[in-house]
């Protein structure tokens, strides 16, 4: 008995000496707060009983958990072991075969017992409300899945004190009004490593599953694509209480269409290891709300590219995160979240309602490039409004913004809260005649400390407080603007680097040295490439980007790729879908698909912004669309893409929040998309005031709408809507564009729209219908030809004429090697310079570009004279017994570059041989060959041979391009040569023996090995065995095995095939094998 009051002592003792550490950290200026700490003081104590995570310091806050990795965790078992991360022990239960949804139904409604429901069937169509009346556990296959339902409908609900329990089971493409609503006593709901993908909820307040009391545990899964009320869970109890788990989970380019995009939590809730990507609310909160008296904790998960405010991100808070009660987040990670409102809060922002009182703590996180888009907004990271508790610390702030608190803002602000609400539906209620109201007012009480501030660099403080109740210490600004000094010790303002940082005067103290979030300035790169089904995390284990086999991995690989691409900067993205994008701010980027047709970007809803009011342009080539409501803001530029089934959106933010004047905003020119070569399959454009569009030979196909283009707003400045040399076919519209009435367009000055040179359209000329014109066509603008030559005089010639031969005069503008552009006028078709005067004393190689402007009345051209002009060098001779000097003309010898086309394996080495030869065949040695592959650009000498060898070792298949290229010198012309390599798939061998075992042996387990043709066995690859109806996958090992459990009861002889389905490097294999039960 003393013992165990000696350990509790001890236990007591360590927890006191632990709080007393971290008030040293702190500094005594904590004392100045005791009122606050007394008022907090639940917050500092890790008694409470739903705090069920256990934490520990993290060394990155990095997105670390991946789909693949919730998946892989589970895959090394029998998918119909329902004991798998459960938890507990199963209870004793019935085990049956469902085939279909009726007989799943039977079992889900029996009453004789608790049923274990293994689906052995495909498709299970839902096709009534199911009230779940026995414990069952559901168990499901990688082939099947529930769809179906119609809007209205609950379709499961469960009371009293059952378990309901579903592993393994997918559902997709489904209505409902809600489709689970599970309620229990003394029992606990599980959903483990199940899916739902494109669930349409339809009531008011919806969600795909609802939490209506008691203990809920979510487990693996993944919500993708769903569009609800209130998020895709929610947890509210309608009569006692809810409490909810929520770990390694995965929510993805989900909408609700009031709030919030993930989870609605009103009860109590843990978060723990999962993701939130491209979430979407229509009001507040992209991802998680915290709710009146309710508790929420986050750890290690991340949050990016979320999104509150609906598609155009405006009026709304809490980007990520919202609470009106209590909130703690540690060891995560906020990246690219955005809003764009006056109070802010890109991440995370909250304010008391009502009776409840906000108290977010955030305790060692990353936040990087979140943004409160408002001209005038606060809180680029982190908001906080009015009276509540704030405390921040341990965290790491890279390149948020906000006008004010670019990163964080604590600010007061009077608004009207809705109490006692009857009969009413706007969400607060300010000039209701049936709510009494409350109104929140007071200061924030404010904790920030141990934290770093790293490139914030625009004209508004970094961090703002109103009021004067706050603690502010040892937090460190590094290129970032800080005006106000803040009371309290250990803060270092005005650094330039981390090095700075460490030896200021002042120093660190020990803690902030050890500390993760001062890990080195985020890696950046000139090319990054990505790969979105590798499981790759960027920037760990030497995953740098910069190569295929290095590629950015992951599901957040893309907006990494983004925050860590220098500006100019071009990324590369694999043949595979991804399902989210996102912008860079304030750089120009440059992104490219390595196929057309296989790079393809599916969501439901896509948000492209740029930054502010500023012009930044981002550029997608070779990539398709498939994006079901695409907002595009700012400056982009697609060429080569596909959209399909795209409903795209131009400008729209910039319109819904500067509705006034263009220099009220400070934009003095439109922003523009320009599309080349692009095709759009049943997609249309709404295309907002403060834009320049531009179709430029694209296709339109299989469309069926009033308009392919509608203006909303009218224009300003330089807006328009331009097409030209494009293609319609199978359109039917009223109009290719549609204007307000009175819009000028065709070839007049002042025109906003013009539609030229196009074919396949139907009707013709303008279609009025009310205020609004209908536009098929317009008389089109002259084309010009511009070409230039040097002609016999060493004169440089331009010649400018229309598509009738007529000469055509007015201003061009001319550079020399990409230098400073130079005007000129053509008269009467024609302009002549003596070359000389033109380029000056240039020798060599010169790039002479000409360019005659496009007008509202006629449409440019341009001409680019890539000459070797003559090189000149001086030899000596002697005239009259005098030694001159005569310059003597040399004129560089012809070459080309020989190299077949050639056939490779993945990951096989082989080489490509290229020759480098003068005009008679003559091999040239010792002359630097460039050859790029994938943007990748590399050099080698050519040896005496005239031979440069390029290693060829693709690790996927496809087709590959070599662009190989000499450039030229003194003695030589350029040549240039492309390369078709074609990288074969890399057969492998499999083993896979008969085995046999005892009936009652406990472990069957069963072994497959795979490896490549070579012999070497191949790791971390998905191998699925079937037995009988039952299938187990596992992954093979560092030997190429993989070993799965099978449970059989009964003797006999069962066919066995087990299979690896081939990958982008690898050929699939199949064998089969006999296992006897004795």
């Amino acid at each position: 008995m003393k013992m165990k009051y000696i350990a509790i002592f001890l236990v007591l003792l360590c927890c006191f000496m632990g709080a007393a550490s971290a008030a040293e950290d702190v500094s005594t200026d904590l004392a100045d707060l005791d009122s606050v700490d007394s008022a907090v003081a639940l917050d500092s104590v890790s008694e409470d009983a739903s705090d069920s995570v256990q934490t520990e310091p993290i060394t990155d806050s990095s997105d670390d958990t991946t789909e693949e990795q919730i998946i892989n965790d589970t895959n090394d078992v029998e998918q119909t072991d329902d004991s798998a991360n459960v938890g507990s022990e199963p209870t004793r239960s019935t085990e049956v075969d469902a085939e279909d949804w009726d007989e799943f139904y039977t079992y889900a409604t029996a009453t004789d017992d608790d049923y274990t429901i293994q689906l052995t069937g495909t498709s299970y169509t839902i096709s009534q409300a199911v009230t779940l009346k026995n414990s069952i556990t559901v168990i499901g296959t990688s082939t099947c899945y529930f769809t179906g339902g119609s809007n209205g409908a609950t379709y499961f609900t469960s009371t009293g004190d059952l378990s309901i329990t579903f592993i393994n089971v997918t559902f997709k493409d489904i209505n409902a009004g809600i489709l689970f609503r599970l309620a229990t006593g003394t029992g606990t709901n599980k959903f483990i490593n199940c899916s739902f993908d494109n669930i349409y909820t339809s009531v008011y307040k919806s969600s795909v599953i609802w939490n209506d009391k008691g203990y809920m545990n979510i487990s693996g899964c993944n919500f993708t694509n769903c569009n609800d009320g209130f998020g895709v869970i929610t947890n509210y109890a309608t009569t006692g209480s809810v409490q909810m788990n929520v770990e390694n989970s995965r929510f993805e380019d989900n909408y609700g269409r009031l709030e919030p995009g993930a989870i609605n939590n009103c009860g109590e809730m843990n978060v723990t290891n999962s993701t939130f990507t491209h979430n979407v609310a229509g009001w507040w909160a992209g991802a998680v709300h915290t709710h009146t008296n309710a508790y929420t904790r986050i750890v290690d998960s991340t949050f990016a590219d979320n999104l509150a405010g609906g598609n155009s991100g405006s009026g709304w808070n809490g980007g990520a995160l919202f609470s009106y009660s209590k909130l703690e987040v540690i060891n995560s990670v906020f990246t690219g979240n955005n809003v764009s409102v006056l109070t802010g809060g890109g991440a995370i922002f909250g304010y008391s309602m009502g009776t409840s009182t906000y108290n977010i703590t955030v305790d060692s996180c990353n936040f990087t490039q979140n943004v409160n888009k408002h001209t005038s907004g606060y809180a680029g990271a982190i908001g906080v409004q009015n009276i509540g508790y704030l405390t921040i610390s341990n965290s790491r702030f890279v390149n948020n913004s906000a006008t004010i608190g670019q990163a964080i803002a604590a600010i007061t602000k009077d608004e009207p809260y809705c109490m006692n609400c009857t009969n009413c539906s706007c969400p607060n209620c300010p000039n209701c005649t049936n709510c009494s109201h409350d109104v929140s007012s007071g200061y924030p009480t404010t904790k920030i400390y141990n934290n770093t501030f790293v490139n914030h660099t625009g004209s508004g403080d970094t961090v703002y407080i109103a009021g004067n109740h706050y603690l502010f210490a040892n937090n460190t600004f590094i290129n970032s603007t800080q005006t106000t000094h803040y009371d309290g010790s250990g803060n270092q303002y005005g650094l330039t680097s981390l090095t700075s940082m460490i030896y200021a005067e002042n120093g660190l103290n020990s803690k902030m040295l050890q500390s993760p979030i001062l890990s080195a300035d985020p890696v950046t790169h000139d090319v990054i490439y990505v790969n979105s089904s590798s499981s790759n995390k960027p920037e760990k284990n030497g995953c740098d980007g910069q190569s295929w086999e290095t590629a950015y991995g992951t599901l957040t690989g893309f907006n990494k790729a983004m925050s860590n691409i220098n500006t100019n900067g071009i990324i590369y993205l694999a043949d595979v879908t991804f399902k989210s994008i996102s912008q860079a701010s304030q750089k120009n980027v440059t992104v490219i698909g390595l196929n057309r047709e296989k790079t393809i970007v599916s969501s439901s809803s896509v948000n492209l912004d740029g930054y502010s009011n500023y012009h930044y342009q981002c550029t997608f080539i070779n990539i398709t669309f498939n994006i079901t409501e695409f907002n595009i803001e700012k400056d982009y530029e697609f060429i080569n893409c596909t959209f399909i089934n795209s409903n795209v959106s131009l400008w729209d933010q910039a319109y819904s929040m500067y509705l006034g004047a263009p220099e009220n905003i400070g934009l003095d020119y439109s922003f523009y998309s320009n599309f080349t070569g692009c095709n759009f399959v049943n997609s249309t454009f709404n295309a907002y005031r403060f834009g320049e569009a531009n179709f430029k030979d694209c296709t339109f196909e299989n469309i069926t709408a009033d308009f392919i283009v509608n203006n909303t707003g009218g224009f300003a400045l330089n807006d328009g809507i331009f097409f030209s040399d494009c293609k319609f076919n199978n359109v039917n519209v009223k109009g290719i564009v549609d204007v307000p009435t009175g819009t000028i367009v065709g070839a007049e000055e002042g025109s906003r729209v013009r539609i030229e040179y196009c074919t396949g359209i139907e009707n013709s000329g303008m279609v009025s219908e009310g205020d609004r014109d209908f536009i098929n066509t317009t008389p089109p603008r002259p084309k010009t030809t511009l070409v230039c030559d040097i002609n016999s005089e060493n004169n440089f010639v331009v010649t400018l004429k229309d598509s009738e031969d007529n000469p055509v005069s007015g201003p061009i503008s001319i550079t020399i090697n990409d230098g400073e552009i130079i005007p000129y006028e053509v008269e009467n078709g024609a302009f002549t310079i003596p070359l000389d005067d033109l380029i000056g004393d240039l020798t060599g190689k010169v790039a002479i570009k000409v360019n005659f402007a496009d007008s509202d009345l006629i449409i440019g051209s341009c001409d680019e004279l890539n000459t070797l002009v003559v090189v000149k060098t001086v030899t000596e001779t002697v005239v009259q017994n005098v030694t001159v000097e005569v310059p003597v003309a040399i004129d560089p010898a012809a070459t080309t570059i020989d190299a077949n086309a050639l056939t490779a394996t993945a990951k096989v080495a082989k080489t490509l041989s290229v020759t480098l030869k003068d005009a008679s065949g003559k091999a040239i040695a010792n002359k630097t060959i460039t050859y790029s592959i994938n943007g990748v650009a590399k050099t080698a000498t050519t040896d005496a041979n005239g031979i440069v060898k390029i290693a060829v070792n693709q690790a996927n298949a496809g087709t590959y391009y070599y662009y190989i290229s000499f450039l030229g010198d003194n003695d030589y012309k350029a040549s240039f040569k492309t390369v078709k390599v074609t990288v074969n798939k890399q057969a492998t061998k499999a083993v896979f023996k008969k085995k046999t075992f005892k009936v009652k042996a406990k472990t069957k387990k069963v072994s497959f090995t795979l490896k490549d043709a070579s012999g070497k066995a191949i790791k971390g690859k998905k191998i699925t065995v079937k037995v009988g109806k039952k299938t187990y996958t596992a992954k093979t090992n560092a030997k190429g095995v993989a070993t799965v459990k099978v449970k059989l009861t009964k003797k006999g002889k069962y066919a066995a095939t087990a299979k690896f389905a081939g990958d982008s490097t690898y050929k699939a294999v199949t064998k089969k094998a006999k296992i006897t039960l004795k």
